[in-house]
């Protein structure tokens, strides 16, 4: 293939610095023209491989990197983030693909693992449009052991309602932080995910401060399509609005103005009327101090304060997950996920004198 002068100019502030630029000189020494590359998730790390020369390797917590040759190719093999990129080095006319599958033998393919995930809607009062994101989600069925049995009992009933039969509900979440509120969200977002899309508003008392605002959020068209015969079909939207009980106080028109008539108006009022709109609040406030407009009869579709796991339930729950503690007080989900990964929850920081500063709502 005639003369062929390359040069590496590679600054290796790093070991994987280092393996590349061994990489590519071993292939400047052989004169080879084109480098072949793959990508594949494993949980594989790297390790020498039989028959083949190892130049490089190297380990460090973040990942793995491995330089070696095969049939006299060099090869450069990254580890990181459960997966692998393959850098073969070869001739214009080599044939690399029996490499590629020796390498896979040795980093063998993870099995797909099915991932639940949710489209989500963003808003803020600053941005012309929602920012829609992916999150992941978790089937009722998978989550459910996370409830103490009565907010179990509930939000099951809940998680299998079908489309409503009109527009205008309100759901009431309340509850002391880290029972799970947010964690419920996401599962109803998964479970309500072929007739409901969920707009989360990120600034509460914007929203329910500026009408255009309000307007923007609320009469905005979803497009979904029916998969029967591909025509467009509107689905139903669950607008949420987290910690919202300051808001919603019994003192609360005279501290947020008009907000909490709005949003009565978006629940079952002429606004609502024929809106395809559903509006969940979660607090940590005790419900007796909302404004009793709230939680009356006809408009509030559904409620529930989510309860702590009892000793026993929450002992229970620790056992499934090989942590044999005594539990003697009532706790949080988040508590018992500390005390399963051993770190002190939040209650037992308080009582040694340290103020917990992760909330799971």
């Amino acid at each position: 293939m005639g003369d062929l002068e390359l040069v590496v100019g590679l600054e290796c502030h790093s070991n994987a610095d280092l393996a590349e630029a061994m990489f590519y000189r071993a292939i400047a020494a052989r004169g080879l023209a084109c480098i072949r590359e793959a990508s594949w998730e494993t949980k594989a790390r790297a390790a020498p491989i039989d028959d083949a020369e190892t130049l490089l390797l190297v380990r460090t917590p973040y990942g793995d990197s491995l330089v070696l040759t095969i049939e006299g190719r060099p090869v450069h093999l990254s580890f990181q983030h459960g997966s692998v990129h393959v850098q073969v080095g070869h001739g214009l006319a080599d044939d690399v693909d029996a490499i590629l599958r020796r390498l896979e033998r040795a980093a063998p393919r993870s099995e797909p693992v099915e991932r639940h995930v949710v489209l989500v809607s963003f808003w803020s009062a600053g941005a012309k449009d929602c920012r829609a994101r992916k999150l992941r989600a978790w089937p009722w069925s998978e989550i459910a052991d996370n409830y103490a049995a009565h907010t179990r009992a509930r939000l099951g009933q809940l998680m299998r309602e079908p489309a409503p039969g009109h527009g205008g509900q309100l759901l009431l979440w309340s509850g002391p932080p880290g029972t799970g509120k947010t964690h419920a969200l996401r599962s109803l977002a998964w479970e309500w995910r072929d007739w409901c899309c969920v707009h989360y508003i990120t600034d509460p008392d914007a929203f329910l401060g500026d009408s255009k605002y309000l307007l923007r959020v609320i009469l905005g068209e979803d497009e979904a399509v029916n998969d029967e015969d591909g025509t467009p079909a509107e689905m139903w939207r669950l607008l949420v609005l987290e910690d919202t009980g300051e808001l919603f106080a019994s003192d609360a028109r005279e501290r947020v103005g008009q907000g909490l008539s709005r949003l009565l108006n978006v629940v079952d009022g002429l606004i609502g009327q024929g809106l395809r709109i559903l509006v969940l609040l979660t607090t940590n406030e005790d419900v007796g101090r909302l404004h009793t407009a709230l939680s009356r009869p006809g408009r509030c579709a559904f409620r529930h304060e989510f309860e702590r796991l009892c000793a026993e339930e929450a002992r229970v729950w620790l056992g499934r997950r090989g942590v044999d503690l005594a539990v003697d007080k009532p706790r949080t989900l988040a508590e018992v996920f500390a005390l399963a990964e051993g770190r002190p929850s939040q209650a037992d920081e308080r009582a040694i004198g340290f103020v917990a500063t992760r909330v799971a709502s």
